[in-house]
């Protein structure tokens, strides 16, 4: 079996190219047995930052052909590696070394997942548990995990920056996952007051506002909101656009002149 690997991120692609094969947890896992056939193994690593196709095939020219066609939506946005080569970019996937917040913790959890929803057999199961034991031997035996950067703490962070003091600041959440609550600890901790979550899903959005001490609301109705926010954080697995443009345009227009203030 030869390693096959091609794929995207935020190195080669800006993210209107990455949002076009940024793919849910079920495509990913059916494109995974799609790739993978019966004599195919294929794993589909799908985050907001990458996309990538493991691939463990007899006909490595083949498999990359039929990888490289699952991801044309990207043009020549694409990286094709294989072997050792394959291999290594994935360890330094899971250690957080390519990732664009080096360090952040959260691609650990979304290799696993991968591999989990894959269609693995003997070969992509050792190299992915290779792969995941490396990531965390790099964050408990390196300085690496020391830095509380994340992508969800470097978004608190660009919030302070622009605003210098983010006490007082309106906070509206798109999303109800992990990565909204994450950023919205930080951004707590920074002073920020979280006023709204809206979901897709209720009671996700409800639990998410009740430990926030927020309000919850659904993704439609968040429109009404957006006038009064100070910063709006988008983290949802929803497909196309949450806010379009005439959306954030009428908000604008609602908010009447209002400037976000900004202190030294």
């Amino acid at each position: 079996m030869k390693l096959v690997l091609v794929g995207t991120s935020h190195h080669l692609a800006p993210l209107e190219l990455r949002e076009r094969v940024a793919f849910p947890r079920d495509e990913a896992a059916s494109l995974a047995r799609e790739l993978g056939g019966t004599e195919d193994e294929c794993v589909c690593l799908s985050t907001c930052n990458r996309t990538e196709l493991y691939v463990a095939a007899p006909d490595p020219d083949l498999a990359e052909t039929a990888a490289a066609t699952a991801l044309e939506a990207v043009g020549s946005a694409l990286y094709r590696l294989r072997d050792e080569a394959a291999a290594l970019h994935l360890f330094r996937v899971s250690a957080g070394l390519d990732s664009m917040v080096p360090g952040e913790g959260e691609i650990l959890g979304q290799v696993r997942m991968a591999a989990e929803i894959g269609a693995t057999g003997p070969f992509l199961d050792r190299l992915f548990r290779q792969a995941l034991h490396t990531g965390r031997k790099a964050r408990s035996q390196t300085g690496i995990g020391e830095s509380p950067a994340s992508v969800s703490s470097a978004a608190a962070a660009l919030a302070e920056q622009v605003f210098g003091d983010l006490r007082g600041r309106t906070i509206v959440l798109l999303g109800a996952g992990k990565v909204s609550e994450l950023a919205a600890r930080n951004l707590l901790s920074r002073g920020a007051h979280i006023a709204v979550v809206a979901n897709r899903t209720a009671d996700r959005a409800t639990a998410l506002a009740a430990r926030l001490g927020a309000e919850a609301l659904p993704l439609d109705r968040v429109s009404e909101q957006l006038a009064v926010a100070d910063v709006v954080v988008s983290s949802t697995s929803a497909p196309g656009f949450v806010l379009d443009r005439d959306g954030v345009a009428a908000a604008l227009r609602g908010r009447r002149g209002r400037r976000p203030r900004r202190t030294a």
